[in-house]
């Protein structure tokens, strides 16, 4: 990101649905200006919290928000950015309030003529037909007193009515007995290469890159790879006008 954010002289980056900021802050700290902004209130939090250890200047140049992807153009007070990122499916997430058209229209008002748009997103046709639904499972040690680990697996439904449904499974391990602890599940917009080049598109977006990654949604590179339908985990769609 910062090699190709320097290549197109961006200073002002807004990271759509940003989490807890990794990458708004790591941006930050290579001499970008950033503002994070997400729906969930405790995610932000998390943000706010991640940011104590910056320098004052390092401060300065970053803000999270706690809002709806409406309204962006008041919410950030006439602010114009250069870049736009949506990682980790972000512009995926919004099937259960606005589409990610609408959501993309509300970034279009705030970006400048030459901004670039880079979004992250899982690929779900690898997922639903390789992976046969399996989305990742993970077992960590816990920091709970007595529970010695946790277990979280994610998988996915096939499209139902026009959106797929992310399901989230919890567990836990108190010394050799699991004990389930909940399930969550999230309905997604399916989108893929072709749909979010629409997407962009319709926004004035014209010129477009695709990459791929495998080894894992979290440790691989984003511009390393070409995208592979069959093999590549992850699609990073970048856009420009």
């Amino acid at each position: 990101l910062v090699s190709l954010f320097k290549k197109e002289n961006v200073k002002n980056i807004l990271d759509v649905g940003c989490g807890t900021g990794m990458h708004a802050i790591a941006l930050v700290k290579e001499g970008f200006h950033a503002v994070g902004i997400d729906r969930s209130s405790r995610v932000i939090q998390a943000a706010s919290r991640n940011t104590e250890t910056l320098s004052d200047r390092l401060k300065q140049r970053i803000k999270f928000i706690h809002a709806e992807y409406k309204n962006l153009d008041q919410i950030l007070q006439g602010t114009s950015f250069d870049a736009v990122i949506s990682m980790g499916s972000g512009l995926a997430h919004t099937a259960h309030t606005w589409d990610p058209l609408h959501v993309l229209q509300e970034v279009n008002k705030i970006i400048n003529k030459r901004a670039v748009f880079v979004s992250q997103l899982s690929n779900y046709g690898k997922i639903i037909n390789v992976n046969k639904r399996l989305y990742d499972f993970v077992i960590r040690k816990s920091s709970y007193p007595g529970e010695r680990e946790q277990a979280f697996l994610r998988f996915y439904d096939p499209k139902e009515e026009g959106f797929l449904t992310l399901n989230i499974g919890v567990f836990s391990r108190w010394k050799k007995k699991w004990v389930f602890r909940g399930m969550n599940s999230v309905p997604m917009t399916p989108l893929d290469k072709d749909s979010a080049t629409s997407l962009l598109k319709k926004i004035g977006f014209s010129k477009f890159s695709y990459y791929g990654g495998e080894s894992g949604h979290y440790y691989d590179y984003l511009f390393r790879k070409p995208f592979k339908p069959a093999q590549s985990d992850v699609l990073v769609v970048v856009a420009r006008r």
